[in-house]
């Protein structure tokens, strides 16, 4: 996207409702990278994919 992960993670936030951890928290080398916990029943955790997806769509 161009965008760095910590606005990435905000925006899947504000805008799709998935809570995602910018992975920069692990130092730099980390930087464009998004952690998820992953665990939610497999229902959920396919829901939040597909906001993902979404979200990730609506960036260009």
């Amino acid at each position: 996207t161009g965008l760095p992960s910590s606005e990435v993670a905000w925006g899947l936030f504000r805008q799709a409702g998935v809570s995602v951890l910018d992975a920069q928290a692990f130092g730099p080398s980390a930087e464009g990278f998004l952690r998820m916990g992953l665990v939610v029943d497999d229902e959920r955790l396919a829901e939040a994919c597909r906001r993902i997806r979404r979200y990730m769509a609506s960036l260009g």
